[in-house]
């Protein structure tokens, strides 16, 4: 009985036991039309949105368990009939999953200059979640990832 008793507790905090599978893990695309339909446009001044409009549905992101892969591409934006050069993202960051809440996860993630942040994603489903820019600029804007 006390070898049994053993051998489970050996196996329930063993660090080689595989961690409970994230819901994040796999590949999500941002989605400019469902972002711009559960967003209140009309409290985002014209340029912002303009930028929004630009960059919303380009970016993908791929969670694997330590590491997350962010793409998309570069291209030149128009704002106030200016341009600007925009750099997409492309590259591996590390991340960890800090807290697990009911419909959602806070994450910690490395940023392209070496800096960390921490970010709430909210899932709508298991297919659908959201993160708002306000964690990380003044602008209150929800953008949707959808798993494919």
């Amino acid at each position: 009985m006390i070898p049994r008793i053993l051998s489970a507790l050996v196996l329930l905090f063993s660090p080689n036991i595989a961690k409970a599978e994230s819901p994040l893990l796999g590949t999500w695309k941002s989605s400019l039309e469902i972002s711009l339909a559960k967003n209140k446009l009309e409290l985002i001044a014209l340029n912002t949105l303009g930028f929004i409009q630009q960059i919303v549905g380009e970016l993908t992101i791929t969670y694997k368990p330590d590491v997350l892969v962010e793409y998309s591409p570069s291209k030149v934006l128009t704002i106030d009939r200016g341009e600007l050069e925009w750099t997409g993202a492309n590259g591996q960051f590390p991340y960890r999953v800090l807290r697990e809440l009911e419909g959602g996860v806070v994450i910690k993630r490395r940023l392209a200059d070496g800096s960390w942040v921490k970010s709430l994603i909210t899932f709508e489903s298991p297919d659908l979640y959201r993160v708002n820019w306000r964690d990380h600029s003044d602008v209150d804007f929800d953008e949707y990832f959808v798993r494919q």
